[in-house]
């Protein structure tokens, strides 16, 4: 009985009957009837135990059954507490990005090949379109840029724009709005990381002779190192590389193989997910209830990942050392700049706050500020660099009855201006 008891427990069942995850009803129903099968189970081998070694040993596997249980009590009780404010975030993402999301669809095809400089055919929409020179918006071959100086900004989705209302409400359509000194173009494609968007500086975008070149990222690169970390892929390996082995090699779709992944991911990671169940318990206790939310908190990192941040931050400050270096012996002014989101933001309005529940993860957090920490330390060597990880703190009182952000890293068209304001006003302090 006391085995049926355990294998009863909410966390089995889901690895067993589940893609790793039951129903908080369900669960809740699973720890009941685990919790009451155990005690009898206990009770009864307790009542014929006849040594002290035989009782030593069932109060061990008690407390550890009982520790199990009670610890995903507790995470399930925090999840059943931000349900609501966790449905809310989402409710916000969607109401932002909802209108515009399938203008989107076709520009994420192109996320598969991790070298491409080709684009696949994509039809122009109300919402997003390419230059005959695939641009999003006007390319550099526009009569926009008549008696301007031509400049480019580089990146990924953020810089591309992803769930702007069109492309003038992009950084670059409001830059283009902001200053009469330049002309500037949208280079960014979705899922790039610093390693494609070095190959696109050097091979296609100095050959337009620019005089200012916009370098807008880092999320992505530290991201992908973090979602990477345990698969065996090298430091740097481009953002959709995944996408592109699956089609190449295949994996086992099975429903044995997946419940073997997951019982192999449960088993290897147990210590890090008390870990964060703990952290989350606490931190729900330390909320602000108010509008303002504190986020400076971290998970202190196991010593392998921190060193693999470390490794990551290397490997991406060196790119942008090469676009720095090409740029210059280009007569290029380079400018290089952090982008914001969510996670690294310490003022968080209700709306942001929800969607920051939706997509919680405490060591995805704590890997990103590590990443960053470590490029902030070296960033002098990239000469103009600019820190936007926190950007919108500073407007908070101005926007804390909206949101910024459509989920932990992508932004509305009133972030795009806001972030579009402050470049513009780095570039006017340094026209040279």
């Amino acid at each position: 009985m006391l085995g049926s008891g355990i294998v009863l427990n909410g966390v089995l069942l889901s690895l067993v009957f589940g893609d790793g995850e039951l129903s908080p009803v369900l669960t809740i129903v699973s720890h009941s009837l685990s919790g009451s099968v155990m005690i009898c189970g206990f009770l009864l081998v307790f009542y014929r135990c006849q040594t002290g070694l035989h009782y030593a040993v069932i109060v061990g596997i008690w407390c550890i059954a009982g520790l199990l249980s009670i610890t995903v009590g507790f995470e399930i009780a925090g999840e059943l507490t931000d349900k609501r404010r966790a449905r809310d975030g989402e409710a916000v993402r969607w109401s932002t990005y909802a209108p515009y999301r399938e203008f989107y669809a076709n520009t994420n095809a192109k996320q598969l090949h991790p070298f491409y400089f080709f684009f696949h055919e994509f039809s122009p929409n109300p919402v997003v379109s390419l230059s005959q020179d695939k641009f999003r918006g006007h390319g550099p071959g526009s009569s926009r840029l008549e008696g301007k100086r031509l400049a480019f900004i580089l990146g990924g989705s953020g810089a591309f724009g992803h769930g702007a209302s069109s492309n003038d409400t992009t950084i670059s359509g409001f830059l283009n709005e902001l200053t009469d000194e330049y002309f500037v173009v949208n280079a960014g494609v979705n899922s790039w990381t610093s390693l494609q968007e070095f190959y696109r500086l050097a091979l296609e975008l100095v050959q337009y002779d620019p005089e200012l070149i916009i370098v807008y990222d880092g999320y992505n690169d530290a991201i992908t190192n973090f979602n990477y970390r345990d698969r065996g892929y090298p430091v740097g390996t481009v953002e959709s590389y995944d996408k592109l082995e699956q089609l190449i090699y295949p994996q086992p779709n099975s429903v044995g193989f997946q419940r073997k992944q997951t019982l192999k991911g449960f088993v290897i990671n147990k210590v890090e997910y008390y870990n964060e169940v703990f952290y989350r318990i606490i931190k729900r206790e330390r909320k602000n209830t108010g509008d303002e939310l504190l986020s400076g908190d971290q998970i202190p990192l196991p010593k392998d990942e921190a060193l693999g941040a470390i490794k990551g931050a290397n490997n991406y400050l060196k790119h942008l050392m090469l676009m720095k270096s090409l740029g210059e012996a280009r007569g290029v002014r380079m400018m290089f700049i952090w982008q914001p989101n969510l996670y690294q933001h310490k003022k968080v309005s209700k709306a942001s706050q929800g969607i920051m529940d939706y997509h919680q993860n405490w060591r995805k957090r704590s890997y990103l500020a590590e990443f960053h920490g470590h490029l902030l330390e070296n960033s002098d060597k990239l000469g103009e660099h600019y820190d936007f990880s926190d950007y919108f703190d500073q407007h908070f009182e101005e926007i804390k009855l909206g949101s910024l952000f459509i989920d932990s890293v992508h932004i509305t068209d009133d972030g795009n201006r806001l972030v579009a304001e402050g470049i513009n006003n780095l570039i006017l302090g340094r026209s040279d």
